[in-house]
């Protein structure tokens, strides 16, 4: 495991395309964003035009079988045999538990992680760090970092802080953008972030199209103000059975009064969103 810059980085990942072995995915000039039904939990493969992957979360590891965590099941059921880039939003075990698992069963060129702060997130982190293949790159992201994958996709961090009291509240917030298409990946946001990221980014930066629903549909997360930004196309709601009352009526009513379309894993199963140079499509899973 070696920690390197984001020079570096961006070197390495733009080099490795020219000697990558494409998968069995093959998007035809599309880049597709796969959210997975894991359950109560998050997690979404981005994979380019080149077969290339980004995996955001990796959900639960809800399988005493690795082979059938949800996420790695689905993932081996496409053919991914490499993460060009692991992200998690942060250390909570619904959104990091398969991890571990998919560290020691993949090939993964980065991962790309808040720094842990207190004594859970250190033990999660170090826990998938060992599990993790010696050549990978290990990078800790700040606001406005940028990363690609390949020269389809551009992945910016919009938010990360670094001094939040809770895991949730240290969430990464991610930014992707394919073609003329964005998308906004948010971990357990809450009411708190959501106005503070209002206040710290422009109009155009918060005009997406696709959301991940932060914190599940928690009645702590998507304000009315939030989505009246975003005015996203499609909305997704990353959720299972839970006795959190998630997703909440207040919620899903401000999405809806934003105009999205709205996706949940419990009732419509995983959703792929296939992005052209002619826009979004989507389909079910």
């Amino acid at each position: 495991m070696v920690k390197r810059s984001i020079k570096t980085i961006l070197i390495i990942l733009t080099l490795s395309l020219s000697i990558y072995n494409f998968n069995l995915i093959q998007n035809r000039g599309n880049v597709t964003i796969d959210f997975v039904n894991v359950g109560q939990g998050d997690s979404a493969l981005i994979s380019s035009a080149n077969g290339r992957h980004m995996l955001i979360d990796a959900g639960k590891a809800d399988s005493k079988t690795k082979e059938n965590i949800s996420s790695i099941a689905y993932m081996r059921s496409i053919g991914v045999k490499k993460i060009d880039i692991l992200s998690l939003s942060h250390y909570d075990d619904d959104h990091s538990g398969a991890a571990e698992a998919i560290s020691e069963l993949f090939d993964i060129e980065m991962l790309f992680v808040p720094e842990p702060k207190d004594d859970k997130d250190i033990i999660a982190f170090s826990q998938i760090a060992k599990a993790l293949p010696d050549e990978t790159n290990v990078f800790f992201p700040e606001t406005n970092d940028e990363v690609k994958i390949g020269e389809d996709i551009t992945i910016k961090v919009l938010s990360i802080n670094n001094d939040g009291k809770e895991s949730n509240d240290r969430s990464l917030i991610l930014r992707i953008d394919a073609f003329d298409n964005s998308a906004i990946f948010t971990g357990d946001m809450d009411l708190k972030m959501e106005k503070n990221l209002l206040g710290a980014r422009t109009k155009e930066e918060l005009d997406i199209d696709i959301a991940k629903v932060g914190h599940h549909g928690s009645k702590n997360a998507s304000s009315a103000e939030f989505y009246k930004a975003l005015t996203p196309i499609y909305s997704i709601i990353s959720v299972g059975k839970n006795s959190y009352g998630h997703p909440t009526d207040e919620a899903m009513n401000n999405i809806l009064a934003s105009g999205s379309k709205i996706y949940r894993t419990d009732k419509d199963g995983g959703v792929r969103f296939i992005i052209s140079k002619t826009g979004i499509k989507e389909k079910k899973i």
